[in-house]
Formats: C-alpha cells, structure tokens, sequence
C-alpha cells in the first residue's frame, strides 16, 4: 500500500531566462489536492486505488476491505 498526495498546480523547478529578465509562468487557479491511496496484489496484478477526503487509519482499512 502507498498514499500520493498529487497537487492540481504543478511549479517550475528551474528555467532558462535571460539574467535580469522577469518571466511569467502560466497556470490555472486553486490549489486542490487530492488523496490517493492505492494497493498491489502481488499474485493477480491487480491494482486497487481510492480517492478519500485523507490517508488516515480509517481510509487505509477501506481500502484494505476492498
């Protein structure tokens, strides 16, 4: 089992501009996060996955009973 924690804005980590200069990097307003949760069965392959409100105790049992 692994929790993922995506961000709906993603940020530059480093460009090239020309020294002095300013750029603007365009993106979409918010900043909605969701919360995946998600488990392998190593004999079938399968993959189980769930979107919850957050990774806690409780969404982990969920997914666990799926």
């Amino acid at each position: 089992m692994d929790g993922v924690h995506p961000q709906h804005n993603s940020t530059s980590a480093y460009c090239w501009i020309e020294k002095g200069k300013k750029k603007e990097i365009p993106s979409n307003t918010g900043r909605k996060r969701i919360n995946l949760n998600g488990a392998i069965d190593i004999e079938t392959f399968e993959v189980t996955i769930r979107e919850d409100e957050s990774i806690n105790a409780q969404s982990t049992i969920k997914l666990s009973m799926k």
